[in-house]
């Protein structure tokens, strides 16, 4: 039997993730969400043009996507880039750590 606390949902973990990270340039590829899922994402990303809808589906595509996005924004190739899926929690001290 697994223990799952209640906050343990899609939203509560981005939630959690969004207030973890706060201060920090967050990019989010929003592959095969549902409309309700993109307009919830929008109101937690700072900027529209941090967050890109695809329909890559579970492969590699939506990963290959996320590299290529993020090396392009790459202001000048020294940025520590940080990839999260949506299904990880984290310690209020993760972005030390990391």
């Amino acid at each position: 039997m697994q223990f799952k606390p209640d906050f343990v949902t899609k939203r509560g973990l981005l939630d959690h993730f969004f207030k973890v990270f706060a201060g920090y340039d967050i990019y989010v590829v929003a592959d095969n969400v549902t409309e309700d899922s993109f307009q919830y994402l929008l109101t937690l990303v700072k900027d529209v043009d941090h967050i890109r809808r695809t329909k890559y589906g579970n492969c590699p595509g939506s990963f290959m996507f996320a590299l290529q996005w993020m090396l392009s924004t790459s202001k000048d190739g020294n940025e520590k880039i940080y990839m999260s899926e949506d299904e990880f929690i984290y310690t209020p001290d993760s972005q030390k750590v990391l």
